[in-house]
């Protein structure tokens, strides 16, 4: 298959039209007419990725974070960057990433991430000017409560799915309430995340208002959590849409002190790791390509660069 059908697999549900205005999703190195008999999956692609790229025989990277987005002025291996650009270019690896074309449909980064989380009856946060937050919401679920972007394909035209349900963030509501450490450790455990920094929703009487998961201890102040809002990647800007819709926890990455110190009282504000917040991005990719007969490998490679000191 040429790397120009495999293109438009994966934009017939995140189309580049979807993308914010500051972004670089697309291609980003190779040709579109090259053929393609095997393609790997990572959220970044990093040297190691590129690497493990020509080891396994592949000649695509479909990745989350584009390659290019920073400005690249040299390509003479001084940075990372620039070391898998000129991998690319000397292997004949083609390079294509779905950045906010990817968080910003139904089925894609957002509403993925709800469904590992367990989260029911969701709509999208902040819906792109236009798009309505509840558009004949039954026909975008599966029997699991997930998206049927891959369930029901023949029924419904991922087009269409795009064009009714675009924007960022989610916000919906546990099967049932939950204390709020049970929820950290249950955001911990089910993304495999190495951290979670949090606020409580009311100042703690001792000691900072940032803490890390142990500190808790099965507190919370007996608060439950109902209504979870969450936006995979750094999603701090949405922290007051978040309160406005009455969420009671609000899940994102990158998030500063100020912004932990100005959610409390407001909001429990959830931090995790932004790969960890995004890495599901290679099961989209690949529950999107194998059902045409591609073959998909997932990065062993792809990590975070973020290291915890236990």
């Amino acid at each position: 298959m040429l790397v120009r059908a495999i293109i438009d697999i994966i934009e017939s549900v995140a189309p580049r039209s979807a993308q914010e205005e500051w972004d670089n999703s697309g291609m980003q190195v190779g040709d579109t007419g090259q053929e393609v008999n095997s393609v790997l999956l990572t959220t970044d692609v990093t040297p190691a990725v590129v690497d493990e790229a020509v080891r396994l025989g592949c000649q695509l990277i479909i990745s989350h974070h584009p390659l290019l987005f920073h400005g690249l002025k040299q390509v003479c291996g001084q940075s990372a960057q620039a070391q898998a650009v000129e991998a690319c270019i000397r292997h004949g690896i083609a390079v294509y990433s779905a950045h906010t074309s990817l968080d910003s449909v139904w089925g894609g980064i957002n509403t993925r991430l709800a469904d590992l989380l367990g989260i029911t009856d969701y709509r999208i946060l902040v819906p792109k000017p236009g798009a309505p937050r509840n558009a004949n919401e039954a026909m975008f679920r599966g029997e699991s409560g997930g998206t049927s972007c891959f369930n029901d394909r023949a029924a419904v035209s991922p087009c269409n799915l795009v064009a009714e349900r675009e924007g960022l963030g989610i916000i919906g509501s546990l099967p049932a309430p939950m204390d709020f450490h049970s929820f950290l450790v249950h955001v911990r455990d089910t993304l495999g995340a190495t951290y979670v920094r949090y606020t409580l929703p009311t100042p703690l009487r001792e000691g900072s208002m940032v803490g890390f998961l142990p500190s808790l201890q099965g507190g919370g102040g007996g608060r439950l959590v109902t209504t979870v809002a969450l936006c995979g990647g750094s999603g701090a800007e949405f922290i007051g849409e978040a309160i406005a819709q009455g969420a009671d926890v609000y899940i994102t990455a990158d998030c500063k002190y100020h912004e932990f110190q100005d959610a409390g009282g407001k909001i429990a504000l959830v931090d995790i790791d932004h790969w960890v917040s995004e890495r599901h991005c290679r099961e989209i990719f690949r529950d999107l390509l194998t059902p045409h007969g591609i073959d998909c490998r997932i990065s062993q490679a792809d990590q975070t660069p973020i290291q915890v000191l236990q």
